[in-house]
């Protein structure tokens, strides 16, 4: 019976192996072999995965992000390009629709008839609120550095905390804002409110549906070494507060785009090349040292012991020769140098009974002890693949940052006209989606409480039941980038226009600096006006592109004219949209000879730049 019952769990085990081998679903990425044994794969939650490497990922993205030029320029460049120099430039378009008889043919169409006047005084004030004394409650910080912090710190360490103070006494709107590292979040803050909610990174969320209610913010920087900067508050029965309960409406918390649904805090951008890029400055400080190295022409004195027969100093000899080569016997090292010493020499005494050593000269000859000769140290540098190398690192760097190679390195030597407008693609609209987020996240909820506080404050004079119209009608113009080739890149600009595919407020909006569109026509009203004012002529109006016209046949050398067996066939010649000295697009002729050096007037010298 145990020999039947052993051959049946025998046969049971083959037939569930082979079973199990039908099972299997063998995709290579689930394979393991030799040479991917090290391939680890996670399964935690992005909750759980983030809490175990949250603190050393932060202190390394900070390290590199100040310590490695690399590091720098990151997050030099998002900040330059998600906010800019004029982070988000507000126009108010604040109005309604009203109908109106068409002066052409009398039919009631729509129009957009916009309050000039409120507009202009909520830009107006939006502006002097962005300064540094009115902006922070620290009362030195503009929006601008404001707003490029946050964009930063998301990016070096995964988010940051910017909390509203609704009664700060410091500025006439009773309104302003202070920037709080996440550090004041603690990762390790977790378990249940007295109110029976979820904490998760010191964050209360409501335990229904997980939206924050409360953030647990620590009263002082863990960090910070001066505690005389800091007082802790205290509660009602005299103890300190180390953690403050502030109200989730009282936070904005500005992650960094998050990629897990179940994400509650935002991660560095440098996650996926922290590694790499400490790697990158770790071969670049190994190359400076062996350069420095092979500069210095290191050598050492190589010692070679005789096979044969050798000598036993005595006791005797052996005390002289410790005590010629520490100079305690008066004289300065040795038979080589026999000038009387007055003191002790505390190098020979460090030596010990080593051979002393001597500094060169130019010319100079040294003898040197039997059994000793000099070894050069080459320090083979430099390395046949170190440039390689370093580059093809800093493209992974460049691919794991979301910017191009040419902007994180500052190479822009090998880059024409398309392969620099190819390499800004991919990072202008991963720009793009980070100020869509910055926009919604940070600038209009500042916004709204700002509008809010300045009406109730008496510094706007408008109807606070009106709120809400004013905060959506706010428009926030993000940054727009300069032109690679002005030259084309204006006149497709102006070639859509014409053609009916762009309308004055969106190439307004195309450009780097431009301004809304009505300020445009009010500002060329009144060029006009002051040109005509001292007998000058206006600008141009705008007409439409010529269409292509024929051109005649041109004979062929060698062909009798009219010939259609070997004449080419009719050409079209397309009119050059910056010919006519720009009259065709509405440009005025000076400048237009500055985009393109085309002459003024017929038969005129061309304009210099």
């Amino acid at each position: 019976m145990i020999r039947d019952m052993t051959n049946l769990s025998s046969q049971l085990t083959r037939d569930m192996a082979e079973l199990n081998g039908h099972m299997v679903r063998s995709y290579a990425a689930a394979l393991t072999d030799d040479y991917n044994k090290d391939f680890k794969g996670t399964y935690g939650a992005p909750n759980s995965e983030i809490l175990t490497s949250y603190y050393t990922v932060r202190a390394r993205s900070r390290t590199l992000a100040k310590d490695t030029p690399h590091g720098k320029s990151i997050t030099r460049t998002y900040a330059n390009n998600v906010v800019g120099h004029d982070p988000f430039r507000l126009t108010m378009r604040l109005g309604k629709q009203v109908k109106k008889p068409s002066p052409k043919t009398g039919q009631e169409v729509s129009v957009f008839e916009p309050e000039t006047e409120t507009n202009q005084l909520i830009e107006k004030e939006w502006r002097k609120f962005g300064r540094p004394e009115n902006f922070t409650v620290r009362r030195t910080i503009s929006r601008m550095e404001a707003f490029r912090q946050a964009e930063m710190e998301a990016i070096t360490i995964g988010s940051i905390l910017i909390r509203h103070h609704r009664d700060f006494p410091g500025n006439d709107y009773g309104y302003a804002v202070d920037l709080l590292e996440s550090d004041r979040l603690m990762d390790n803050f977790m378990g249940r409110s007295k109110r029976n909610n979820p904490i998760r990174f010191s964050i209360e969320f409501d335990r229904r549906w997980n939206f924050p209610v409360f953030y647990w913010v620590l009263t002082r920087h863990p960090g910070e070494y001066f505690q005389s900067n800091y007082t802790n508050p205290k509660g009602q029965d005299g103890t300190k507060i180390y953690r403050e309960e502030v109200p989730a409406a009282d936070i904005i918390h500005y992650n960094n785009l998050r990629d897990r649904a179940e994400q509650d805090i935002g991660f560095t951008e440098l996650d996926s090349i922290v590694r790499d890029m400490h790697h990158n400055f770790q071969y670049a400080r190994a190359l400076t040292l062996a350069s420095v190295a092979s500069c210095c022409k290191p050598f050492v004195v190589e010692k070679d012991f005789p096979t044969g027969l050798q000598y036993t100093p005595t006791p005797e000899e052996m005390g002289a020769m410790f005590q010629r080569n520490a100079g305690l016997d008066g004289t300065a090292g040795g038979a080589a140098d026999e000038l009387p010493r007055t003191q002790l020499d505390p190098v020979k005494l460090q030596q010990g009974n080593i051979p002393p050593t001597q500094g060169m000269s130019p010319a100079m000859t040294q003898v040197m002890e039997w059994g000793f000769k000099m070894k050069v140290l080459d320090p083979k540098f430099p390395i046949e693949a170190a440039h390689e190398f370093r580059i093809d690192n800093l493209k992974d760097i460049a691919a794991g940052a979301g910017i191009s190679y040419s902007a994180m390195s500052g190479d822009f030597q090998s880059l024409g006209y398309i392969a620099a407008q190819m390499s800004k693609q991919p990072e202008r609209d991963n720009f793009a989606v980070r100020q869509q987020n910055f926009v919604d996240v940070i600038v209009r909820p500042i916004f709204r409480n700002w509008l809010k506080a300045a009406i109730l404050k008496g510094i706007l004079d408008l109807d606070i039941r009106r709120l809400e119209e004013f905060v959506d009608a706010a428009y926030f113009k993000p940054k727009r980038w300069q032109f690679t080739d002005k030259l084309r890149e204006v006149q497709a600009v102006i070639l859509q226009e014409n053609a009916g595919h762009l309308s004055p407020q969106q190439v307004q909006d195309q450009m780097p600096d431009g301004i809304d569109y009505e300020d445009v026509v009010a500002q060329r009203a009144e060029a006009n006006a002051l040109l005509e004012a001292h007998g000058l002529p206006t600008t141009a109006a705008p007409t439409i592109v010529k269409e292509q016209e024929d051109v005649p046949d041109e004979p062929v050398p060698g062909q009798p004219a009219g010939s259609a067996e070997t004449a080419p066939p009719p050409k079209k010649k397309t009119a050059n949209p910056l010919n006519g000295n720009g009259k065709a697009h509405g440009i005025d002729p000076l400048t237009m000879a500055l985009l393109s050096e085309t002459e003024l007037v017929p038969g005129s010298p061309p304009a210099r730049r």
